[in-house]
């Protein structure tokens, strides 16, 4: 749905009909997705986006079609009482339900410098918060550069620094520099990446 500057997007799926989890039960998920967007001038967008996910037991599928895709409004159990879960430690996987909810900020600055930022807080564990935000050189010139910090709850934290190197319209190589601790580690290191498309 798209009126004026908002544009509002809405979406569910299931995934994994029909694949074994291990147990006697399927590994079956649904997923919900939402996306809000809001266009600003001067090339400022923010994005709000959020995904559910519920677990499906196979006893369940048993109610339905073999071509019907129902629609989940509500929470369902997560186990079934008569077919107990065995333990993640034996080789199968615990279907627990859970989502996340994210905020993305995109603008232009000058017209040659592009900031971005976002923050993604997950339901199963509130406090391992991802984040990031980007300074990047958007120019069509043969250079450029950029930096991001970014992190992982209180914990992990990473930097970097690149410079920007076209070459033609179909590659361009990115060497630069990485700062990132993890608890009481600490690293740096260079690092090379490239782009290029056929």
């Amino acid at each position: 749905m798209r009126k004026s500057c908002f544009i509002a997007s809405l979406a569910q799926f299931v995934a994994g009909l029909g694949t074994s989890s291990g147990s006697n039960t399927t590994d079956n998920r649904y997923n919900t997705f939402l996306q809000l967007a809001c266009q600003f001038p001067r090339g400022t967008k923010l994005s709000v986006l959020g995904s559910h996910q519920l677990p499906f037991v196979s006893k369940q599928l048993k109610k339905f079609g073999a071509l019907t895709i129902p629609l989940v409004l509500s929470n369902q159990h997560e186990v079934s009482e008569t077919e107990p879960e065995a333990s993640p430690f034996r080789g199968t996987r615990t279907q627990v339900s859970g989502g996340s909810a994210a905020i993305m900020l995109e603008s232009e600055l000058d017209g040659f410098t592009k900031l971005g930022g976002w923050v993604e807080m997950n339901t199963l564990d509130p406090k391992s918060a991802q984040w990031a935000v980007t300074l990047t050189d958007v120019s069509e010139g043969s250079s450029g550069w950029g930096m991001s910090l970014g992190g992982i709850g209180a914990k992990h934290f990473q930097a970097e620094s690149y410079l920007k190197f076209n070459m033609g319209d179909k590659f361009c190589l990115k060497p630069g520099l990485v700062y990132a601790t993890d608890g009481d580690s600490k690293i740096a290191s260079l690092m090379l990446r490239s782009n290029w498309s056929l």
